[in-house]
């Protein structure tokens, strides 16, 4: 069914940018200029000439008008609905991480939760993939840096879309004035593009893992891929996005302002790999040291040997809820404070940097070591 859009304010929102960079991403080339006014655009199909102009200032009293002009061409020229049209144009600067419920049932929507779940889900495998382009690591714990908060504080939800229940994020990207996108190396690449391609490397690296591990049962296959982006937060949001259907899939797309030589990436995971996904999840985690963990519980042993400067203090405590004991290694200043704890069997809170070796956790630079009393 033909849509007729009329409403001036959906026109509007669309700006010359965003026009110039669809076109000219889309075969069209520039015919004509008339000066502080408007560029006039051609594209020949099929031995017709499609002609449209994009006026160079949304302040210009039929701006909406002439953009209802140019998306009627547009309808018409690529045989596509209004809508779809007027999306793409909107689009046309940003990258779009499009996540895709394949259940039947979608087709109606989701529950509320889930809904919440997965942009919460797509909203951390951007921020893992932003990490990543800096540092590879197993996992990222606590506050992330400066340049990630910039890139995150960005980012926006797009409309969803149709086919089963689609939620899009979109990566806003600094348009590129290279013709010829095979001359531009990634170390050329602004940073937001760098995330997005991180995110297509890590997806596919965590597919390969997943599939590999159905049989072998060895982390090792996703340990071996941090460099490729694999890490806890990655796994984790996996994890989540596959509870809620049995199959998703995720796709990006790429600013038509920075064309990609890559083609548009899409990736399958299923349903059945949510497990395997969360144990990952948690031995990254475990793999990587936790700053500023702050530790409850009761001094349960006390030792120092003679030729050694630093004493052990042994406590009882919850970690990620369960009950474990943990080796904290005491300064001459420290010790103190743990022996009195200790002799008055009081619990003690303190933080510091949480290490696990093998199965034992430790907590090294213990520092704001206070005991709790009872009142």
């Amino acid at each position: 069914m033909k849509v007729d859009i009329k409403d001036s304010e959906t026109f509007s929102q669309i700006t010359p940018n965003n026009i110039s960079s669809y076109l000219s991403s889309n075969g069209w080339r520039p015919a004509k200029s008339i000066p502080g006014k408007a560029n006039i655009w051609e594209k020949e199909v099929d031995n017709e000439t499609y002609e449209v102009l994009c006026p160079l200032k949304t302040e210009f009293g039929d701006y909406a008008f002439r953009i209802r002009d140019l998306v009627s061409v547009l309808e018409k020229q690529e045989k596509r609905s209004q809508i779809e049209i007027i999306s793409a144009l909107k689009k046309s600067e940003v990258d779009v991480i499009r996540v895709r419920i394949t259940e039947n049932s979608a087709t109606e929507g989701v529950p509320a939760t889930q809904g919440v779940d997965a942009i919460k889900s797509i909203y951390e495998l951007t921020n893992a993939s932003a990490c990543s382009a800096l540092e590879p690591r197993a996992a990222y714990l606590g506050k992330k840096p400066d340049q990630v908060a910039n890139y995150i504080s960005k980012l926006k939800l797009g409309h969803t879309e149709r086919g089963s229940f689609i939620f899009t994020l979109l990566s806003p990207v600094n348009p590129s004035f290279s013709k010829n996108r095979d001359e531009i190396s990634l170390e050329d690449e602004p940073f937001e593009r760098k995330v997005t391609l991180k995110l297509c490397e890590a997806l596919e690296a965590t597919h390969k893992a997943l599939t590999i591990s159905e049989t072998s049962q060895d982390f090792d296959v996703f340990s071996s891929r941090i460099e490729h982006g694999v890490n806890a937060n990655i796994c984790q949001a996996l994890s989540n996005l596959t509870k809620l259907s049995e199959k998703v899939e995720l796709s990006i797309t790429w600013a038509n302002s920075r064309p990609s030589n890559k083609p548009i990436y899409r990736q399958h995971f299923y349903g059945r790999w949510s497990g395997i996904l969360e144990e990952a999840a948690k031995r990254f985690t475990n793999q990587e040291p936790r700053p500023d963990e702050k530790i409850f519980g009761l001094i349960v042993k006390l030792q120092r040997d003679a030729n050694q400067s630093e004493g052990k203090v042994t406590v009882k405590t919850q970690i990620d809820g369960k009950l474990s004991s943990i080796i904290i290694r005491a300064a001459d200043d420290d010790d103190s404070k743990f022996v009195v704890a200790h002799d008055k069997k009081v619990p003690i809170v303190c933080q510091g940097t949480l290490i696990k070796k093998g199965k034992q956790w430790e907590l090294n630079l213990p520092t704001n070591i206070q005991e709790v009393n009872e009142d």
